[in-house]
């Protein structure tokens, strides 16, 4: 008995000492471990907060293939929360555009980037300032509250002013979703 404490213990000293591998990049349908993703953006860049079980997002995946096909030339990268359902990312939201899916396996990169909901964005510029985070769109006026026509596009307006060198209007707005754990 002794010596399982002591295996089990050195077990959790060597694990301890080992660099935890915060994101997975989706590659070729499977997920695989890579660097933390820089946070000192160079280039104009979105990232999302999105969990493919949580209906608010699933609310939002043809805006956001539609936005990410028109908007090319900025970088877009969908970081999915710890424990969401990694297959069903794979099986729904591996499409054929410029996006990079990213699993954050502790959700310190989230933490990090201060994302609470999911669905939140967060719009870089080419200098890595953030010119905007919250909602996509006001699709969804509270939790179980939404509509078909969105009348204000919160993320569309703030890429056309960041493609025209300019700032948008609207610098953050209250994201509503799901909370990520």
């Amino acid at each position: 008995m002794k010596q399982l404490f002591w295996l089990v213990g050195i077990l959790l000293l060597g694990a301890c000492n080992k660099p935890s591998v915060s994101l997975l990049q989706m590659q070729n349908q499977a997920f695989v471990p890579i660097a933390d993703l820089p946070q000192d953006f160079t280039h104009n860049s979105v990232l999302i907060a999105y969990d493919p079980e949580c209906p608010v997002c699933l609310l939002y995946k043809t805006s956001l293939d539609y936005l990410s096909k028109t908007f090319t030339q900025v970088d877009w990268k969908v970081i999915i929360p710890m424990g969401a359902d990694t297959n069903l990312a794979k099986e729904k939201f591996y499409v054929d555009t410029k996006v990079s899916f990213y699993y954050d396996t502790n959700n310190q990169f989230l933490k990090n980037i201060n994302a609470s909901i999911t669905p939140q964005v967060f719009l870089f510029d080419q200098n890595g300032n953030e010119v905007y985070n919250g909602k996509i769109d006001n699709r969804v006026k509270a939790l179980g509250v939404k509509t078909d026509k969105p009348d204000s596009l919160y993320l569309t307006d703030a890429l056309r002013a960041l493609s025209e060198n300019k700032l948008p209007l609207i610098k953050s707005t209250q994201a509503i979703g799901c909370y990520i754990q």
